[in-house]
Parts: C-alpha cells; structure tokens; sequence
C-alpha cells in the first residue's frame, strides 16, 4: 500500500506539529488497517456489490465503518489547530496543489482487479458523497426532497463517470 503512506505522508504536513509527529508513527499501523479495507472493498466488488450495499452488510464491517464514520467527522468540533490545519488544507486544495496525487489516485482507480485500485475507488466514492452531503448544508429542500437518502447510490455514479472519462 504504497499509496497509503505516500497520502499520510504528504497530508501530515498540514497537522500541528504535535499531531503530525503522531500520525508519522502511525503510518505502519494505518497501512495495515488500510490493506485490510482494500481488501475487503475488492471481495465486495468481486460479488459485483454496489458500495452503497456493502457499507450495509455485516459481511463487510470495515467499509461500513468508515462508511458511516465519514458522515460521523462532519458532526465533531475542531480546536484552534485543527481549524488552521483545516483552513491550509483548503487554500492547498483550491490552489490545485493536490492535483498530482488526486491524478494518482485516478490512476489507481481505474486498476480494476487491484486491491488498491479497489481502495481507491472506496475512497473517491466516499469523497464524493461527502461533498454531496457538506453541499446540501445551505439548501434544505434537497433534504426535504429525499436527496440525501440517495447520495450513496448518486455518487457511486458520478465515480463511475468519472472512471469512464
């Protein structure tokens, strides 16, 4: 998982010290978890399961776990750090500066029969109904109209697309 470290890596350089310093000595161990959640989204997709199933079924607790765990961070308050951290990460981001590992990331994506392309895919996907449901804070009616019950099977399509393009 050569990819994970190379991510944790790249993105601790945003954290305070303090916490980079940590998640630096966490890398092994996050490397492990993160093999094992690659490989469990490759036997869900070996099943031809949509990852809006797997997340759902007891088989695959890991995917749903962060699954559900994704949605869970938007509901946690940050300190002062995390904020600045958090607001660094963002300009980098507008700027484009992230361009080169989120082609990476494509890139292994579209490995279909790999068990990183298979995390990659996971994670794309969870990055993608993530921006779904942080854009529809300001806009209640898609709510009300039932979006949000359908952002999982919406953006596995927008994932889809964009794997096609």
């Amino acid at each position: 998982m050569l990819l994970v470290r190379k991510f944790f890596t790249y993105f601790s350089a945003f954290y305070p010290d303090e916490l980079r310093r940590q998640l630096l000595n966490e890398i092994p161990a996050l490397s492990l978890a993160t093999g094992r959640l690659a490989l469990e989204v490759l036997d869900a997709e070996t099943r031809c399961m949509k990852f809006s199933e797997a997340v759902l079924d007891p088989t695959f607790p890991l995917m749903g776990r962060v699954h559900f765990g994704v949605a869970d961070t938007l509901m946690q308050r940050l300190d002062a750090k995390m904020i600045e951290a958090m607001k660094r990460l963002l300009g980098h981001a507008a700027l484009g500066d992230f361009d080169p590992i989120r082609q990476l990331t494509f890139a292994i994506a579209t490995r279909r029969s790999s068990a990183e392309g298979a995390l990659c895919r996971f994670a794309l996907w969870q990055a993608i109904r993530l921006n779904v449901l942080i854009g529809t804070w300001n806009d209640p009616i898609l709510e009300a109209a039932g979006y949000l019950w359908d952002a999982d099977r919406h953006a596995e399509e927008i994932l889809e697309s964009f794997l096609r393009d």
